[in-house]
């Protein structure tokens, strides 16, 4: 967008901006996860800015939901299954969360554990 002003005297002065729109919020959920304790990628959760009230569902390949998280900040799943550590392989996830004009969004993906 150019704005030109010309000022009475015959001064002319030109700003050049450039406007980016954007959604507004940012959501990332990731394809993959490593939970072996090096501090990376050790638990899985999305990543999130501009967003609130963010659910977070994980359900093992049968359909049964294993993890509930929902927060501002989520912690994310350990890949323990009720205390134990969850076996390697798909697993799914929905997340949904609620933009600064209170639209509820959704994204759902299938995800690999890999220890």
């Amino acid at each position: 967008m150019t704005q030109t002003v010309t000022y009475p005297f015959g001064c002319v002065y030109e700003q050049k901006i450039t406007l980016t729109i954007e959604k507004g919020y940012f959501l990332m959920v990731p394809t993959a996860f490593t939970p072996n304790n090096d501090r990376i990628n050790d638990t899985y959760r999305p990543v999130t800015k501009r967003l609130k009230n963010v659910r977070l569902d994980i359900y093992d390949t049968w359909g049964s939901l294993i993890y509930s998280e929902t927060g501002a900040v989520l912690r994310g799943w350990d890949a323990t299954i009720k205390g134990k550590s969850a076996e390697n392989g798909n697993y799914n996830c929905k997340v949904s969360a609620e933009t600064f004009y209170g639209t509820i969004i959704n994204e759902a993906r299938t995800f690999v554990l890999i220890k």
